[in-house]
């Protein structure tokens, strides 16, 4: 069994949603679906037999009880950081485009946090180099 299969089906054991995906974040599946409702284990199996080099991609918002912040650049990474408190920690993963290393140019991360549970928004207006997320 593969690492991300591995990594897909606990998070489906933690209840988050996941999808498999290319390495451009493009999924191999229609996943609106998903949405609302968690993949079965099976699903899952077979989306990883089908594409066995499939990276996990979660899906944010109500059904996983996350959202992700995108920032593309450290202006944009900068500037979160302003909004949060100090007290405020969250993981910070790197991204296919760049990195997570704020102070380098062009650098990206995703910033993840928990959300209130049937308050997770779908869209929102994008600040300056940072997307938020929740699908």
């Amino acid at each position: 069994m593969s690492n991300a299969l591995q990594a897909a089906l606990r998070y489906r054991e933690m209840g988050i949603s996941v999808i498999p995906c290319r390495p451009d974040k493009k999924p191999f599946i229609q996943w609106t679906e998903f949405q609302k409702r968690l993949p079965t284990p099976d699903e899952i199996r077979a989306w990883w037999q089908r594409w066995p080099r499939a990276m996990v991609a979660i899906v944010t918002g109500e059904i996983s009880g996350l959202c992700a912040v995108d920032c593309d650049t450290p202006a944009g990474y900068d500037a979160v950081q302003k909004l949060l408190p100090d007290s405020f920690l969250t993981p910070i993963a790197r991204t296919p485009r760049g990195g997570c290393t704020p102070s380098r140019s062009g650098s990206r991360a995703s910033c993840w946090a928990t959300t209130p549970s049937g308050r997770a928004a779908t869209r929102t207006t994008p600040r300056p180099s940072s997307e938020r997320t929740a699908s």
